[in-house]
């Protein structure tokens, strides 16, 4: 994908509703944004290194569902 993305558009490309996208900017915690004009736009290579630098790894011990499963006790600190 080539050129700049909308508000609107960067939104939906990272899975977020526009707001919370405005949200993250103010807050400065969003991705890049410049300034083209009155609008607020952003490159998709921008969007993607926001994104891959907000990924949280999956735990191994979640189930399919994705609620975690309750850890198992340790025999070392659990009293006989």
């Amino acid at each position: 994908m080539s050129g700049v993305l909308t508000v609107a558009r960067a939104a939906e490309y990272c899975g977020l509703k526009p707001k919370t996208l405005y949200n993250l900017k103010a807050r400065g915690e969003g991705p890049v944004a410049y300034k083209q004009g009155r609008l607020t736009v952003y490159y998709p290579a921008d969007l993607d290194a926001w994104l891959k630098s907000h990924l949280v790894p999956a735990s191994i011990n979640s189930s399919a569902s994705g609620v975690p499963e309750a850890p198992e006790s340790d025999p070392l600190t659990t009293a006989a």
